[in-house]
């Protein structure tokens, strides 16, 4: 009987114990965000948004004549969680053979492939505009009513706070564009505490940057991993960052997953991954031990759940899913923004 390729490659004992990932690139946004997961309330996570200001105060003389109406000035958001669900099969056969005389653990590295598979769809995912069955992306997210014009369940042309601020047709990027996107979202105490796009947009941003921070380069260089940023030198062990220059004193980081010609300001503060747990079989840890990959695995809060494997009543094999319950979660889209349209 003739095994897969797979099979007699991860049983040769001249093979090195361990699997080079040779096909996912790097994906900060999912990394960061679903290992950074808060939790899922309720059946669709309500927010009060306050939308307008009361018009019932003002000055007065003497003893003043004070309203007591009730002024109703908020909306309630709502979201729908989602599900994604990544399955893990096996021919027993093929675990008895690796089992029998394998340097790689079979089972261990089709699960651990699967888990990495998943993030990476859903780094593909979170740039969408959240058709069908999937969850929000930040097109849906960071939009002002041209890719959806409904976002929390209300009509983003009934509230402006719905509305984020979409910049369109670059073209030659400046640094002047970035500091007036930055501006406009900066809003009180709050402001942008990540800048994220595409590689190549990174590379003009480096060269735009390089002339006033020369004398500082490694200063305003170094990491960021799902818990924070790191100037360079001071990463934090065992985690894995990615390279980010500083704006601002907000980190600019290059993901392979980021839409064509974009550039996003987020605020962390107001936009979040919200993970829900599986009835049945809550969340797991998850590792990639298996795999050496430039990909990262999410802890925390976020509503990864492993059924276990099972053997179906017709086969001889074993089956199971990852499964993932939760929703991309946007407060205040009026503190984010995004430029589009970056030729140059």
């Amino acid at each position: 009987m003739a095994f897969s390729q797979e099979i007699q490659d991860l049983a040769n004992n001249n093979i090195a114990p361990k699997i080079v990932d040779g096909i996912l690139g790097g994906n900060l946004f999912a990394m960061r965000f679903v290992g950074n997961g808060k939790k899922f309330r309720g059946h669709n996570n309500p927010v009060e948004m306050k939308y307008q200001k009361s018009t019932l105060g003002g000055s007065y003389s003497g003893m003043g004549n004070f309203s007591t109406a009730v002024e109703a000035n908020t909306v309630k958001l709502t979201w729908d969680p989602k599900s994604y669900a990544q399955p893990v099969t096996m021919n027993n056969l093929d675990v008895a053979v690796n089992k029998n005389d394998g340097v790689v653990d079979y089972v261990k590295y089709r699960m651990a492939s699967a888990q990495q598979d998943m993030v990476d769809d859903l780094g593909d995912i979170f740039y969408g505009s959240g058709g069908g069955s999937d969850f929000d992306g930040l097109a849906k997210i960071i939009d002002d009513g041209s890719v959806s014009s409904t976002y929390g369940g209300q009509t983003r042309s009934s509230y402006d706070a719905l509305d984020a601020n979409v910049t369109t047709a670059i073209g030659t990027l400046e640094l002047d564009h970035i500091a007036a996107s930055v501006t406009a979202i900066e809003i009180g105490k709050e402001k942008p505490t990540l800048i994220v796009t595409t590689k190549a947009v990174y590379d003009i941003l480096e060269k735009l940057m390089y002339p006033t921070a020369q004398a500082q380069y490694n200063a305003v260089r170094g990491n960021l991993t799902r818990r924070g940023f790191s100037k360079q030198g001071n990463g934090l062990a065992g985690e894995l960052g990615f390279a980010a220059i500083s704006y601002r004193g907000i980190p600019i980081v290059a993901d392979d997953k980021c839409t064509a010609g974009y550039i996003y300001y987020i605020n962390e503060n107001w936009l979040y991954w919200a993970g829900l747990a599986h009835p049945v079989h809550g969340m797991v840890n998850l590792g990639t031990g298996a795999i050496e990959t430039p990909s990262d695995a999410p802890s925390g809060n976020h509503g990864i759940a492993w059924t276990g494997l099972k053997e179906p009543i017709n086969a001889d094999g074993q089956t199971g899913q990852f499964i993932l319950y939760g929703q991309m979660i946007c407060e205040q889209p009026r503190f984010q923004a995004v430029d589009q349209g970056i030729s140059g």
